[in-house]
């Protein structure tokens, strides 16, 4: 009986063709280090709905012509850094963006087909977008932002929609913050202690409130000092709200939780409301409160008539609408933890992150909407599953599989990641409503 001896030499020896593989692998790469660079930069098609999204309401028109500004003094238009910071979310590394480094995350992208105009990315940087900050502080930006935000449905043909949800969130900053002399104090934002829904105690914060349709479109943004209490901003959005709608106020619902009310209100100011108790279809007086398991108290001034109490519990429950903005809102890429130096800059920046979920709204009701128009639901979800009333960020990884190709400016092709998805881009850009004339 022989045994087979194997050399130690023999098992670490690498085969031949395995060297010559290398040794082709590193003369590639060496000829390509030689070669001249490429001019090849790209588009992702995500940034591109975006945009077309922001240049269909005339965000840079309107930007332009609000704020203060003088083209010989500035490097860039207001209105191409705004629309780049709101961009920047949509950037499909998913990566939170500091405004000192927004260069970085537009690096080898053509941001002419974006804004509008040539940039080179390596020429933003803070002091750029920090001068914008300052402009849109000095216009008001919650003007501004509602100035936009309320062309949406005819901008886009959508249908009405007559809910609004109203809500607050806390957001945290590190740093210590001082205001500007120049600025008024009732006007600047206090960061301050208060009770943080994050959890961070040790932190100060600010308070932001909003106020979305029933399909989760943010119409109204407002940011609040640190310890602002919900009854306070209840107040103020109110208010904000009759002065918009005027008479036509009186045909939407207004809906919020239970912390609109303080005692002094609850037996003034909302003496015709009465209270509904969801399990059952009655009324019941007010200041009489029943405890059943299973069941809510909810406080309305619509009759019985106009809204029974089902159809009013429901409608409550899609208060969630507003809060899955809030979930948003609330990712590492946009507003986890806020640092900038001076607090007017925080109050401009988070009403630019509420544009970016604006976006992310327009792109979730745009695509449900044409979803239903089709005889079937399109198998274009992950692993080809059905797309049925998808989130936007679902759409977004969907869209994040194509690119544009540009040499020296001019479009050279629409790449795909996945080779399966090639196929589907003709119904994809038909669901997000971006036209073939925009590509």
């Amino acid at each position: 009986m022989s045994c087979r001896h194997t050399s130690a030499s023999k098992r670490t020896a690498k085969p031949a063709q395995v060297t010559r593989t290398k040794q082709s692998f590193d003369d590639q790469l060496r000829r390509i280090s030689d070669e001249k660079e490429d001019n090849s930069l790209i588009i992702p098609i995500s940034l591109l709905v975006i945009a077309s999204y922001l240049n269909r309401l005339h965000f840079k028109e309107i930007i332009n012509e609000r704020l203060r500004w003088d083209p010989a003094q500035w490097k860039y238009s207001p209105a191409v850094l705004a629309q780049i910071m709101v961009l920047s979310v949509f950037v499909p590394s998913r990566k939170k963006v500091a405004l000192s480094r927004i260069h970085e995350a537009f690096a080898g992208i053509d941001l002419t087909y974006l804004v509008g105009e040539e940039i080179d990315p390596e020429t933003l940087n803070d002091d750029l977008f920090g001068q914008l900050l300052d402009r849109m502080y000095e216009y008001g930006f919650s003007t501004l932002y509602r100035s936009i935000s309320l062309t949406v449905r005819t901008t886009f043909d959508l249908p009405q929609n007559y809910f609004l949800h109203s809500d607050t969130t806390s957001h945290v900053l590190t740093g210590e913050y001082e205001c500007s002399q120049s600025q008024e104090i009732s006007t600047v934002i206090k960061p301050t202690y208060g009770v943080s829904k994050e959890k961070r105690a040790d932190l100060k914060q600010i308070m932001s409130g909003s106020v979305t349709d029933g399909d989760g479109l943010v119409l109204f943004c407002h940011i609040l000092d640190g310890n602002t209490a919900d009854c306070e901003y209840n107040n103020l959005i109110i208010s904000t709200l009759q002065s918009v709608y005027r008479d036509e106020f009186g045909e939407y619902t207004y809906i919020a939780d239970c912390k609109i009310l303080t005692e002094k209100k609850s037996q003034t100011d909302l003496q015709g409301c009465q209270e509904r108790e969801s399990s059952e279809d009655h009324l019941l007086p007010t200041g009489q409160f029943r405890r059943k398991i299973d069941s809510f108290c909810l406080l309305t001034s619509i009759s019985p008539e106009e809204m029974n109490s089902r159809e009013v519990l429901l409608n409550y429950k899609r208060q969630n609408v507003v809060e899955s903005m809030f979930s948003l809102l609330k990712e590492p890429l946009l507003a986890s933890t806020i640092f900038l130096e001076k607090p007017e800059r925080i109050k401009v920046l988070m009403t630019i992150l509420y544009f970016s979920v604006f976006m992310h709204g327009i792109l979730l009701l745009i695509t449900r909407n044409r979803i239903e128009k089709l005889p079937k639901v399109p198998k274009i979800g992950p692993e080809n599953r059905p797309l049925l009333c998808p989130k936007s960020g679902t759409v977004l990884n969907i869209l994040e599989n194509f690119e544009i190709v540009t040499v020296d400016g001019v479009l050279k092709k629409i790449r795909s990641k996945q080779k399966n998805r090639s196929t589907q881009l003709d119904l994809i850009m038909y669901l997000v409503y971006l036209p073939p004339p925009v590509i």
